[in-house]
């Protein structure tokens, strides 16, 4: 039974035809070109120049610049949050996003330095999730 359910809702096609005939829509040039334009300038701004200047230059310790970058990229972001969800949703997603800056920090300092790793994760990231939310 619960095979023909499958069946009836895939109406035959592989779950990466659905996955891709879902996406297809949402992923123009314009969306395209904006899922890795932004996610690029952002990445080269907090975490190769905000983040590297803190940690390298004004040589403060990993976690007080990691903290303080991903504060600051939680905040920028502030601006894309819907605010009629409430105050508790709108901090939740600054402090998720501010992970996730922290997240994109970690990863520079683990690979030596090299800003491509947290730019292609960012740029993949914005092209696939930021095309459907839009």
């Amino acid at each position: 039974m619960i095979e023909a359910m499958i069946a009836r809702a895939f109406q035959g096609r592989s779950l990466a035809a659905l996955a891709c005939s879902a996406l297809a829509p949402h992923l123009t040039a314009r969306r395209s070109s904006v899922g890795t334009l932004w996610p690029f300038a952002g990445e080269v701004l907090f975490r190769g120049y905000l983040f590297l200047q803190l940690y390298r230059r004004a040589q403060r310790c990993l976690l007080s610049a990691v903290v303080t970058t991903a504060l600051v990229f939680g905040l920028v972001h502030f601006g894309n949050m819907q605010a009629e969800r409430g105050p508790w949703r709108l901090l939740a997603e600054v402090l998720i996003t501010g992970l996730g800056g922290a997240f994109f920090a970690w990863l520079l300092v683990r690979w030596d330095n090299n800003l491509w790793i947290p730019i292609s994760h960012a740029c993949l990231h914005e092209s696939l999730v930021g095309g459907i939310r839009r």
